[in-house]
């Protein structure tokens, strides 16, 4: 497929996409199947079925629209996307996304996470993704293989991206030197979590922290901020120390020696009539951070879940997705990222997510207008 195909249409780019049936069989292309889908999906269709059955009641619509002859049985979806090649319609949508995109200007912070996504299906398929939270869009995936785990997938992930000066952020199983190490290869920087699957290195910078503190912060590399929030009978303060002093992590871990900053965030959170709790927590990154700057950095991390992860659940019903192919699998869950993204950057006068999406499904003509490039 090629690299880049500006202005086409998606219609066109998903022509794209290597066909496995016979060219004397063929009644409907992949690319009239996979739009029919991802109309049906946007219009709050939430399986293969579904979508059948949805096109089949709208069947003249898409005749009108699409110049359809007929519209595909939900037999002809399944076989579709079990068969067809994930990285080629991943391909598929990221050119026609980024073609949209590329004149948007956002911050550059990507957020890796991995997720289940087919938990009633007898083999879960557990997926890796790069979440792009300034356009709510997913850069890439990488399916976690048998006998395999996020600590081996993700540096895959990452090889497969252009993240030249992008600030990437991972969970602690992240947290790595190798995969830190690949970052900076790629001219990015890392933001991650220090938990104890990195003890050493771990206690050392929590004793070096709290020895700071209890010294009265004397250290002029040292920077405190504190934020509070309350809400739904919880108040939690967040308090932050970010130390950018810190030569000796080269000495006693020369394979962490590219840190230059970390902080300690100490969280108090405390529910009506309960007793307050506190958790401690260490992040790290090769940039020089101040308190303020890692306390932004590390909220902004959890966009994936709420940007991605649960309306991808509660409106999507990804965790739903039952078949026995986990390629129909990933190839679906393909397409629901797809369509969150579309949903999300959709012009609007300041509905919400639901909202948007509920209005597109009582109108088809504006969800053809969102893909065609009028987003």
């Amino acid at each position: 497929m090629e690299n880049s195909i500006e202005n086409a249409s998606l219609m066109q780019i998903l022509s794209e996409i290597t066909d496995f049936r016979n060219p004397n069989q063929i009644t409907y292309t992949v690319a009239e199947v996979l739009i029919v889908v991802i109309i049906g999906v946007i219009a709050g269709m939430k399986n293969s079925l579904h979508i059948g059955e949805f096109a089949k009641a709208n069947k003249l619509w898409f005749q009108t629209k699409l110049g359809l002859e007929n519209v595909p049985s939900h037999d002809t979806i399944d076989r579709i996307l079990t068969f067809i090649s994930y990285n080629e319609l991943e391909a598929a949508f990221a050119i026609w996304l980024d073609d949209i995109f590329k004149n948007k200007h956002i911050r550059k912070r990507l957020k890796i996470d991995g997720k289940k996504i087919d938990k009633n299906s007898r083999n879960t398929t557990t997926i890796v993704r790069a979440f792009l939270s300034g356009l709510n869009q997913v850069k890439g995936a990488v399916r976690i293989h048998e006998y395999q785990n996020e600590i081996t997938t993700i540096p895959k992930l990452i090889k497969k991206l252009y993240i030249k000066g992008y600030l990437v952020s991972i969970d602690a199983i992240g947290t790595q030197s190798d995969i830190a190490n690949l970052i900076l290869k790629q001219e990015a920087n890392y933001l991650l979590p220090v938990k104890k699957n990195q003890k050493l290195l771990y206690e050392d910078l929590q004793l070096y922290a709290e020895t700071e503190i209890e010294d009265g912060l004397k250290n002029k590399n040292c920077t405190v901020f504190e934020t509070y929030n309350e809400g739904h009978g919880r108040l939690e303060k967040r308090k932050c120390y970010a130390f950018n002093n810190i030569d000796w992590i080269k000495e006693f871990h020369p394979k962490w020696s590219h840190i230059k900053s970390f902080c300690l965030l100490v969280s108090t959170g405390q529910e009506k009539n309960k007793k307050a709790v506190k958790t401690y927590r260490v992040f790290i990154s090769n940039l020089l951070l101040n308190a303020s700057e890692f306390i932004y950095e590390i909220r902004d991390h959890w966009s994936i879940e709420n940007q991605l992860h649960w309306p991808l659940n509660q409106s999507f019903s990804e965790n739903k997705i039952f078949s026995k192919s986990s390629n129909f699998v990933i190839n679906f869950s393909c397409i629901l990222t797809t369509a969150l993204t579309l949903i999300y950057n959709l012009k609007s006068n300041n509905l919400s997510f639901n909202l948007q999406k509920l209005k597109l499904s009582w109108n088809l003509d504006l969800i053809l207008e969102c893909l065609y490039l009028k987003v």
